[in-house]
């Protein structure tokens, strides 16, 4: 373990068995009520030495990459950028593959968990067995709010640290619920709305899904399923649309070469620009002015 910010008995109780050496290439940051745990440099011998259990619920944040866990009588994939849940005293073992690969674990201690559990009457049997769900965009922020209270130490960092816990608690049980606040259907419409405020206003630059995903505050994978929800189509069909109906719009002015209308609208060249306006209108942009200079309608 790289961070040591309490007494090793605290991971015990999260943790049950487990030793130091086993713990050599983790990163982790423990409160009384949760823990969370980043392999950052190799394995971590204790997921992938044996078959065990832990007395806490386990969450885990798959990042960039799949996990691969075994347990007594199944195989499981985590996909990327999902959140899988094991119920206290299941067995499991992560699988370890040629390339290591990071994730986050959060330990949560039962019996708190359960008490944020008891607000929520249809959960019954909802705690008890594996789950997966789609990791909602707040989860992480609210996973590093608590890394920077535990590593910072600031006064007041045990309450800010619990009060996180009891707010990721409460967000996991509602998406493993599928609860959908009344709201966020309008907050999500929003945020769409500022990633295409954002592409008309930096039309002639390089924009790419993971920039308009962190302007949208979500996930790439949840940015991409929201965007053609709201729009009807991909975010990198929408661009592409605004970039030629821009082109068209400058080709009618003819105050500039092909080259510079190609740089002004996001293209880097003039033949990739002419390439992607006949597959889109069936016209060279030659062809365009050409007809408005006969005075026909496009």
């Amino acid at each position: 373990m790289n961070r040591n910010k309490a007494d090793f008995a605290q991971v015990e109780n999260l943790l049950g068995s487990g030793s130091r050496k086993q713990l050599r290439n983790v990163d982790a940051f423990i409160s009384d009520q949760m823990m969370i745990f980043m392999p950052m440099i190799g394995f971590c011998d204790l997921a992938v030495e044996s078959p065990h259990s832990h007395p806490s619920y386990l969450f885990i944040i798959t990042l960039n990459d799949p996990l691969y866990f075994e347990f007594v009588s199944k195989k499981i994939t985590v996909d990327a950028h999902q959140l899988f849940m094991i119920p206290p005293a299941v067995i499991h073992r992560e699988m370890a593959r040629d390339r290591f690969t990071r994730y986050i674990a959060v330990f949560i201690d039962e019996d708190f968990f359960k008490t944020q559990l008891s607000h929520y009457p249809s959960a019954a049997g909802v705690a008890q067995k594996r789950q997966f769900i789609s990791m909602p965009f707040e989860t992480m922020s609210l996973v590093k709010e608590f890394m920077v209270e535990i590593d910072n130490q600031l006064p007041g960092w045990e309450q800010i640290a619990r009060a996180t816990s009891v707010k990721l608690c409460h967000g996991i049980i509602r998406n493993l619920l599928q609860m959908t606040k009344v709201n966020e259907s309008a907050v999500q419409c929003l945020e769409i709305r500022n990633t295409i405020d954002y592409m008309h206003a930096h039309i002639d630059q390089k924009i790419t899904i993971e920039a308009l995903a962190k302007i949208a505050r979500m996930s790439k994978s949840y940015f991409i399923r929201n965007f053609k929800k709201e729009t009807g189509q991909s975010a990198i069909n929408y661009l592409n649309q605004i970039r030629l109906e821009q082109v068209k719009r400058l080709l009618l002015e003819e105050r500039q070469s092909m080259t510079e209308i190609a740089l002004a609208c996001g293209f880097n060249s003039a033949a990739y620009l002419s390439s992607s306006f006949y597959k889109k209108f069936n016209m060279t942009p030659s062809d365009y002015q050409k007809l408005f200079k006969k005075g026909d309608n496009v």
